[in-house]
């Protein structure tokens, strides 16, 4: 789908895994420039190497710790809980069967949903709280 922000650009702290990570591959799929900001420098890299797989937009990182003054400066200079269960996997599974829609939520499901709320098409969505969570009534993504 075209969203008509291609050739923008966006700042995405926490992309090293899950939602950072789906939002960012979403926003870079749809053309935008991304910069990419974590603590780890590897897997910041590993991240970026895996938009640039999938997407047309660029891949920016920038290490940094947003508690750190001198590293918010140089970023702006630059252009689930698992439960109870022995496992993820396992915690994942019995928790989507709890839900109306049969599973956990893909991280690229709220991803498509911010790509989204930046383009002209979602112009007229304003002050909305946006639950994504398969029906049911808590965030599972």
């Amino acid at each position: 789908m075209d969203l008509g922000i291609d050739g923008g650009s966006a700042l995405v702290t926490a992309p090293s895994s899950g939602l950072g990570e789906a939002s960012a591959t979403a926003l870079a799929r749809e053309g935008v420039g991304v910069v990419i900001n974590g603590r780890d420098g590897g897997r910041l890299a590993e991240v970026r190497a895996e938009i640039k797989e999938v997407a047309a937009g660029s891949a920016v990182t920038q290490q940094g710790d947003l508690t750190e003054k001198a590293d918010i400066e140089a970023m702006v200079d630059r252009p689930v809980e698992r439960g109870e269960s022995d496992s993820y996997e396992v915690g994942m599974k019995a928790r989507g069967e709890s839900i109306p829609i049969g599973r956990v939520g893909d991280p690229m499901e709220l991803g498509d949903t911010v790509a989204y709320l930046c383009s002209e098409q979602a112009g007229n969505v304003n002050g909305q709280s946006i639950v994504i969570d398969g029906g049911s009534g808590w965030v599972n993504l």
